[in-house]
């Protein structure tokens, strides 16, 4: 839509910190606002994606589908990367329980909102990507910066090629709006637990964590102008392991911790049941954080050591 972002760094920096900023205001006006947002974008990206998926059949060669293993390394160590960098699509899954405090119904909502949001989400991803191989060969494919627009001009022409990229565009936006939301619900939750410096817990007259909002901000406009100075493509995938990695940590812990909560509060749950999801979900993290590879465990190592004298002085502080 805009061909000089790409010749154009300093534009591009610009228009990203612009919508960094502009959803980051948005997020200050309180949850209700943000969450409106949010529903806005999740319409307007879905409707280019049914798209793709429902007239796609009608396009659909199995010719154009590749090898299952177009590497030519190990299977298994192949499969484990790839699901690593699938996580990374489904990161944030328990974000629906963050807001908790706000949302009316809790204990129904937010269990509702996450099996339908992660449901709806696996059918989009799995549908639409069974389909664009079906349409776009890989030779093509592998080197398309805008794949669904590919599969979508191939489709309609390029009316619907441009249609399918402002959906790609919104929904990046959407996740930016997202997780801006997040930004400052975790470190609010986290300081009110006491682990987490005092100042996060301030909230605008709006209800809004703005402090945090304002800190996930200025950091990530650090990260995304630091885009710019070396490979995009190889910066990228790092961050993704990195961030997949350092989520996946708290989900080992958390399916851990969730049989002995069914175990110790004597929860009138089927036990055998439960006891087996945890110990699915302790392995499957096991073995999504083996597929992140070498460097990004090492540095996503060093990265929780930081968080060690963090975590010493909120307890120091809290000590009486």
């Amino acid at each position: 839509f805009v061909p000089q972002l790409e010749e154009h760094r300093l534009l591009a920096v610009g228009t990203g910190l612009a919508f960094i900023w502009l959803l980051t205001w948005i997020n200050a006006l309180g949850v209700k606002e943000g969450g409106r947002m949010q529903v806005v974008f999740t319409a307007l990206k879905l409707v280019p994606l049914l798209f793709v998926i429902v007239v796609g059949i009608f396009f659909f060669d199995l010719a154009n589908f590749p090898e299952f293993n177009l590497t030519g390394g190990n299977f298994v160590a192949t499969l484990s990367a790839a699901a690593t960098l699938t996580l990374y699509a489904f990161l944030g899954v328990e974000s629906a329980s963050v807001p908790a405090e706000n949302i009316e119904s809790p204990e129904k909502v937010v269990p509702r909102a996450t099996m339908l949001g992660t449901l709806l989400t696996t059918a989009v991803y799995i549908l639409s990507t069974v389909v664009l191989f079906g349409i776009v060969p890989v030779d093509i494919l592998k080197d398309s910066p805008a794949p669904f627009a590919e599969a979508a001009d191939r489709i309609g022409g390029s009316f619907a090629g441009y249609l399918v990229a402002a959906g790609a565009a919104l929904s990046g936006i959407g996740a930016l709006n997202g997780w801006i939301l997040i930004t400052g619900q975790v470190p609010m939750a986290t300081a009110k637990d006491r682990l987490f410096p005092g100042v996060f817990k301030r909230q605008n007259k709006r209800g809004s964590p703005v402090i945090g909002l304002v800190v996930g901000g200025v950091l990530s406009s650090v990260v995304m102008m630091m885009n710019y100075s070396e490979s995009l493509v190889d910066q990228f995938e790092f961050m993704v392991l990195l961030t997949t990695l350092s989520c996946l940590i708290p989900y080992v812990f958390t399916a851990a911790a969730d049989a002995l909560v069914v175990i110790e509060k004597k929860l009138q749950v089927n036990r055998l049941k439960a006891i087996g999801l945890a110990v699915l979900g302790f392995a499957y993290s096991i073995w999504a954080i083996s597929g992140a590879g070498h460097d990004t465990v090492f540095y996503g190592f060093l990265l929780l050591l930081l968080g060690i004298p963090l975590y010493v002085y909120m307890k120091f502080r809290n000590k009486d």
